[in-house]
């Protein structure tokens, strides 16, 4: 399995483990295998996620080892029950803000049941760009998050 493969299941295995459950804000409970829009997800397919890797940029390092910068973005799906100007959307955003905060906090102390933080290669994992999409008073919306990994091979 390529080093990209094994740091995508980590990644993928890592925000499924977000659960009110676990100690999280957020019910985290499906990856989808491509991209959706909102209209293509059924309610029972909320709160969700889809994962990608981007481009990857290496540095040759000191013995011939290659630094790579790689990007994955995250997309969430994400839904409430009812949001006529009461922000519940914009509530359950920023709870994900936290879980996401505590998960890479997880991977940089290499603690917790998470383990994209113990891929061997992984240097570091830097959580870049955080982005809502939503319309005020709407009832789904998406959060994108973009993670710089930082790898040796």
């Amino acid at each position: 399995m390529s080093v990209t493969q094994k740091i995508l299941d980590k990644l993928k295995s890592d925000f499924l483990l977000i659960t009110i459950q676990n100690g999280y804000n957020t019910d985290i409970i499906k990856c989808h295998s491509t991209d959706k829009s909102l209209d293509e997800l059924q309610a029972d397919e909320f709160d969700s996620f889809y994962i990608v890797g981007g481009q990857a940029k290496s540095t040759i390092m000191e013995g011939s080892l290659l630094e790579w910068r790689w990007i994955v973005g995250v997309r969430f799906y994400l839904s409430v029950d009812n949001d006529v100007d009461e922000g519940l959307l914009t509530q359950k955003i920023e709870g994900l803000k936290e879980d996401i905060t505590t998960l890479y906090n997880h991977w940089m102390n290499n603690s917790g049941n998470v383990t994209a933080g113990q891929v061997e290669e992984i240097e570091q994992i830097l959580p870049s760009i955080m982005n809502p999409y939503f319309d005020p008073g709407d009832t789904k919306g998406v959060f994108d998050l973009f993670l710089e990994i930082i790898y040796l091979t």
